[in-house]
């Protein structure tokens, strides 16, 4: 819930430095919301003071709008092309988003700008590296260690050399990092991971799971299970059909809305990398729009009532506000495009309340086996994105087993098309598959989508280094190498296991 009015400015005046001062002391106090209103106002007094777009990138950022974020990077790039922030952002924010050309273009201009910076050679080998550009990302952490031999540059090389196929280097590189506890626990972490996976390739499989223990005891958060069991009762009982039938507003039909529901890791990417090859499909990657409209709802309805109860209040008018603002977020990726898909994780938790704002939507439900899908999960760097349950392999399994009631209530209240899509069906039999999900959205078949190792724009997700390549099918049944690893997690799972094999 928002609070009752921002806090007062620490000056009346209007000179755009101080406007800016105060926009970002309410983005530095986590009144992002705002924080934004704010910065768009001093845009808007001060389009070529750069001040306000800065603000709007950090805002975005902390909201993980990354599209967002990277549009006010590079029109605070138009007003000061010399803006570290501004490159550093825009450049992280387009590969997180899956913009590569943008992300090595910003890159690079950050270390011409910035040649005796050492981070930004590091930023520019970590641009380099998701475009399988191993020598050249190499390079760049060559030069950064030149300029300063104590940064935490291990982990960035250990990358490069795997993708170069130097992998006892890459080892040594990763037991470095990991051991050395000078170097930020956040890349420790990471070097866990990625030490994991190598050590997976190799078949060493038990020396892979010891290292993913090593790896979440090290980076371990709290989870609070029975917040997320009362809190997804809760969602059940307020987007209940009664409700949504009060909330729902006839008309206003948005059928570009494709939205993707899905475990990490069980295969949202792949399906995504698939679909943007048609030419009428646009991809946003995870775009935290959902998010961001809860965030603003109460607000952008005037409403005395908390959410979701505010929905009540919903006018014409806010559906049509929203739905254009979400418009202008989407064609920042997919300008033209008829269907556009966002896979954002949390689409289970706020697809009741899209599907009120967005009607006409669209969803896809892709599942994965059980286990196939929580060893993944359990066995990648998850933590870096807030995923806290990733750790213990019983709240894997709760949060499995309520995203799925999730999912099936959506199925029983919401008047919205919903797709079941197997993951394991689609790396099996991909063109029927491709059919199936192209007639779905309404779209005529076009064989392009077979060629979606072709795409020049690769999702900068945890997936990123897997979803350019041809379709394969090493993934199913892969936890059949750690079963004696597993026995808490099928427990956990129960009856949420029947009818997958065993």
């Amino acid at each position: 819930m928002f609070p009752s009015s921002p806090p007062p400015p620490s000056s009346n005046a209007t000179d755009p430095k101080s406007r800016y001062e105060y926009a970002d002391s309410l983005c530095k106090r986590s009144l992002l919301e705002f924080a934004r209103v704010a910065a768009l106002e001093l845009v808007d007094d001060h389009p070529k003071y750069p001040g306000g777009y800065a603000v709007l990138v950090e805002v975005a950022w902390e909201q993980s709008d990354f599209v967002m974020a990277m549009s006010y990077a590079m029109k605070g790039i138009e007003q000061d092309p010399l803006n570290r922030m501004f490159l550093s952002k825009g450049a992280a924010a387009a590969a997180r988003s899956g913009f590569n050309d943008v992300a090595d273009r910003l890159a690079k201009r950050l270390v011409e700008v910035a040649s005796e910076f050492g981070p930004s050679h590091l930023q520019y080998a970590d641009v380099l590296e998701r475009l399988n550009r191993g020598e050249e990302s190499l390079e760049q952490v060559e030069i950064s260690k030149r300029i300063d031999p104590d940064a935490p540059w291990h982990l960035l090389e250990a990358k490069a050399r795997l993708k170069l196929k130097q992998f006892d280097k890459a080892l040594e590189l990763l037991e470095i990092t990991i051991a050395d506890d000078g170097i930020p626990s956040d890349m420790r972490i990471e070097a866990g991971f990625v030490l994991t996976k190598l050590l997976d390739k190799q078949g060493a499989y038990d020396e892979a799971w010891a290292a993913t223990q090593a790896a979440h005891r090290l980076g371990q958060m709290p989870f609070n299970r029975n917040a997320r069991i009362t809190g997804i009762e809760k969602l059940k009982e307020d987007f209940s059909e009664r409700n949504l039938k009060l909330w729902h507003r006839p008309g206003h039909e948005f059928e570009r809305g494709v939205f993707v529901l899905g475990m990490p890791r069980s295969g949202t990417s792949l399906m995504e990398q698939i679909l943007q090859m048609h030419p009428e499909v646009g991809a946003v990657g995870e775009l935290s729009a959902a998010s961001v409209i809860h965030h603003r709802l109460q607000r952008e309805l005037d409403s005395y009532l908390p959410f979701p109860k505010c929905l009540i209040d919903l006018l014409p008018a806010n559906i049509e506000s929203m739905q254009a603002e979400y418009t202008k977020t989407i064609d920042m990726a997919a300008a033209g495009k008829t269907r556009v898909i966002n896979k954002c994780l949390n689409t289970y938790e706020f697809l009741g309340m899209l599907s009120v704002i967005l009607p006409g939507l669209r969803a896809i439900h892709i599942k994965r086996h059980p286990l196939d899908n929580l060893l993944s999960c359990h066995t990648t760097n998850l933590l870096a994105s807030g995923h806290t349950y990733t750790s213990k392999l019983e709240d894997l399994a709760l949060m499995y087993q309520t995203r799925q009631q999730l999912a099936e209530h959506w199925g029983n209240v919401l008047d919205i098309k919903i797709l079941e899509l197997s993951y394991e069906q689609l790396t099996a039999d991909q063109e029927n598959q491709s059919r199936r999900m192209l007639e779905f959205l309404g779209l005529e078949w076009d064989p392009a989508v077979l060629d979606f190792h072709k795409s020049t724009r690769i999702p900068a997700t945890i997936s990123y280094d897997q979803v350019g390549k041809k379709m394969y099918t090493t993934s199913v049944a892969r936890w059949r190498n750690y079963e004696k690893h597993l026995g808490p997690l099928v427990d956990a799972l129960g009856d949420s296991l029947d009818g997958w094999d065993m």
